[in-house]
């Protein structure tokens, strides 16, 4: 299947070095190389990046810091991955308009549905970052979101592994990930792909996800031209 629109969920630690928090820049080059090479397949990209790389909404207990104010820099950390991707697309000579949805006039417009959709008309890779603009929700929610307000065909959630898998990979090496799942096994089942609000969105919405293995080159053309990778989710109707 080729799509018309897509937004792409990049989790933060997709751009963190191996053994600390950061942008690597190595994996901003990818990732660059990825959406370009995604942009000539002439489908509307839409961009959400997560900002577990430079702060994680659970070390704020430990630190002292209320959740909401947690809440609150995890928005402001997807903000400067937005930014760093942001730029490395533009030197790539990429045509990108990042929006937030956090008020930060001197850095990018505020995100409003109607401007999004005209830079998505106008072959703009559009970012969306600051998540919900609003504490208790995480990106992958926004990703959701923000795919049903610019009208996108499917969403798609960048990952370190091949797909959904019925048990953790990492204590079941041995496992194989699913080619197809339904949204209501993955909420029955608590399968780790997105959080449960995400994909109760999803279902309510009757919105596919792919989940893919993000870390391979070429994977993402692959993805968009209709070839096999990672999961399918798709909603019961």
């Amino acid at each position: 299947m080729n799509y018309r629109s897509i937004v792409l969920k990049l989790s933060g630690e997709a751009l963190a070095p191996t053994d600390r928090l950061g942008i690597d820049q190595e994996k901003l080059a990818h990732y660059t190389q990825e959406l370009s090479d995604a942009y000539q397949t002439g489908v509307q990209l839409i961009l959400v990046v997560g900002g577990g790389n430079l702060w994680r909404g659970k070390d704020a207990g430990t630190l002292g810091i209320t959740t909401t104010e947690g809440h609150h820099m995890g928005m402001l950390a997807t903000m400067i991955n937005s930014l760093a991707l942001r730029d490395a697309l533009r030197q790539s000579g990429l045509p990108v308009t990042l929006f937030s949805r956090l008020p930060m006039p001197t850095l990018c417009p505020a995100y409003q549905v109607k401007e999004a959709l005209q830079a998505v008309e106008e072959r703009h890779i559009v970012m969306v970052g600051g998540g919900l603009g609003v504490a208790h929700f995480s990106t992958d929610t926004a990703a959701i979101a923000t795919a049903l307000d610019l009208r996108a065909d499917i969403c798609l959630k960048g990952t370190r592994v091949d797909g959904v898998y019925p048990k953790d990979p990492a204590l079941h090496p041995e496992g194989v990930p699913y080619e197809q799942v339904s949204l209501a096994t993955v909420w029955e089942q608590k399968l780790r792909v997105m959080d449960m609000t995400a994909i109760s969105l999803a279902q309510d919405n009757e919105l596919p996800i792919i989940v893919y293995n993000a870390q391979k080159k070429g994977t993402l053309k692959k993805v968009l031209e209709g070839g096999r990778e990672g999961t399918l989710l798709v909603a019961d109707v």
